[in-house]
């Protein structure tokens, strides 16, 4: 009797709590079968860029957030796409035939996040180079990396997307980020040893996909402060004994310290000269461009010669901005950086797309278009983006583009942003 009513006490809530587990179960797996059909988080499940294994992360995919602009009372969105890159233009690591891609690794000065997304060079230089034919100029620079990070980089997603040319964006702390990041040695055989770079994924599920992303969204929601892009560096991960302390490396004259050079620039070296052989041997081309130090005077910065010297020693085809940057700024007399901060400005980003323009045509094998070509090309280009107004030199005289023309432009550059403004009060309630 007491079985018998112990069953029938139980029994309906088994049945119950069967049914509710079937039911959550069946949601489950209807909402996973439709995110993974979707294909929104293909990426994140089967090619992930590694973190837990070196501490080298990449801006977070799919992430908006807003940046005051150094020297205007406004803020503007940074904002990296599906696969963290700043870029809002269509892109997928499926090459389409005939297409020729050129991939910008770099550092801030390649990412450009004080500025709203079109200024940034590889932006207008896209634009230079879709006058000629099928060509995609692809950003994977990251703030306040190295080329020890940015190697990796190329090694975990560069070589997916399958570039045709890889332009390497030297400034003159990279040789120092290998010290003090420490993510690289070098083994028996002299070439450059990095942690482990096995693909990890980010998250093995849709589901758990999802949950990320909502809270990887809710995390950056709104305002990030710029305190936020400059983490003390052994707090990025990497571990390795010998580690410049922080106290060290925010000195001022840590970038000439023969302790740290001696270590970094042989690894600087073999970074350089196996990523070089890597690309080749994908029939590649490997290029190298030096950023001019903005916030010195041009020209004066010790070193660089040196660095200039390698890459010359390689064979590696390599330009110097230095001397253009000078020239233009002694003859049009526009600022080309930031009145409060050290980066290149607009105006600095339009004259950088077009001397990387004229390099990568020289070393592609291109017949040059002509000035005046570049010269319409900038002003439909620059015309298409008011908001922040750039210097007229470089852009055809009384050129303005047309509805149409401008439409296009933005619809390219900015995707489903191209109705939206690109700045906004800085003061405006988040």
């Amino acid at each position: 009797m007491k079985r018998g009513k112990h069953f029938s006490f139980g029994g309906p809530l088994l049945v119950k709590t069967i049914v509710v587990l079937a039911a959550t179960t069946l949601a489950l797996g209807v909402g996973e079968v439709w995110l993974r059909r979707s294909r929104r988080y293909e990426l994140w499940m089967n090619h992930e860029m590694t973190q837990a294994t070196s501490g080298f992360a990449y801006p977070a995919a799919n992430s908006r957030v807003f940046r005051n602009h150094p020297d205007k009372a406004t803020r503007h969105r940074v904002n990296h796409n599906y696969f963290s890159m700043r870029q809002n233009r269509a892109v997928s690591p499926a090459k389409a035939p005939g297409v020729v891609r050129i991939g910008i690794f770099g550092d801030s000065f390649a990412e450009n996040i004080d500025m709203a997304l079109p200024y940034s060079f590889p932006e207008p230089l896209d634009y230079l180079f879709a006058g000629l034919g099928a060509f995609e100029v692809l950003n994977f620079g990251c703030y306040s990396w190295g080329p020890d990070q940015e190697y990796m980089r190329y090694l975990l997603q560069g070589r997916e997307f399958d570039l045709d040319v890889v332009v390497y964006l030297f400034y003159d702390n990279d040789v120092a980020d290998i010290c003090r990041h420490r993510w690289f040695d070098v083994d028996a055989a002299g070439a450059p040893a990095p942690p482990s770079l096995a693909p990890q994924p980010i998250c093995r599920t849709g589901l758990t996909c999802l949950v990320r992303d909502i809270r990887d969204r809710w995390a950056m929601r709104g305002w990030t402060p710029a305190a936020d892009f400059w983490a003390d560096p052994p707090a990025l991960g990497g571990g390795a004994a010998g580690r410049p302390a922080p106290s060290e490396w925010m000195r001022p004259n840590y970038y000439e310290e023969r302790s740290c050079m001696r270590f970094a620039r042989p690894i600087f070296a073999r970074i350089m000269r196996a990523w070089s052989r890597d690309v080749a041997g994908r029939r590649g081309r490997f290029l190298a461009a030096l950023t001019p130090e903005c916030a010195a005077p041009l020209g004066e910065i010790p070193g660089r010669r040196g660095v200039l010297a390698f890459f010359q020693n390689e064979k590696t085809p390599v330009v110097d901005l230095t001397d253009a940057f000078k020239k233009y700024q002694d003859a049009t007399g526009h600022p080309l950086r930031f009145q409060n901060d050290h980066h290149w400005n607009e105006e600095g980003c339009k004259l950088a797309a077009v001397e990387l323009f004229r390099f990568l045509v020289d070393n592609l094998g291109l017949t040059w278009p002509g000035d005046e070509y570049v010269a319409q090309r900038l002003a439909d280009y620059y015309g298409a983006f008011p908001e922040t107004p750039v210097g007229p030199a470089l852009l055809a005289a009384g050129r303005r583009p047309s509805l149409q023309l401008v439409e296009e432009i933005r619809r390219r550059h900015l995707g489903k942003d191209a109705g939206q403004p690109l700045e906004e009060s800085a003061t405006k309630e988040r």
